[in-house]
């Protein structure tokens, strides 16, 4: 089972990154400050780099709805024509 999690884990952060500032701790200290109690790292949407403009602190209800949030535009992405999407995808 943990096999099977490491690999999860891999997979879904893969394509993640952390901008190059931040790399450095007192750089991100500076961009972030310091955690509330309760709040952890969080992006718009769910979605995208840990980059400045698309990291906040969050609450764990503000990540599920920003997931949340992801999914619905999702949802409504597959109900358009086809050439819509594709519109979408060349812009």
């Amino acid at each position: 089972m943990e096999d099977r999690l490491a690999l999860f884990s891999a997979r879904c952060f893969a394509f993640v990154k952390v901008c190059r500032r931040r790399h450095k701790f007192e750089n991100f200290l500076a961009d972030m400050g310091e955690r509330l109690e309760g709040m952890t790292l969080g992006r718009y949407l769910d979605s995208g780099d840990y980059k400045p403009g698309n990291v906040r602190w969050q609450t764990k209800t503000q990540q599920v709805a920003e997931q949340m949030k992801k999914r619905a535009l999702l949802a409504a992405r597959r109900k358009l024509p086809v050439t819509v999407r594709l519109e979408e995808i060349a812009a």
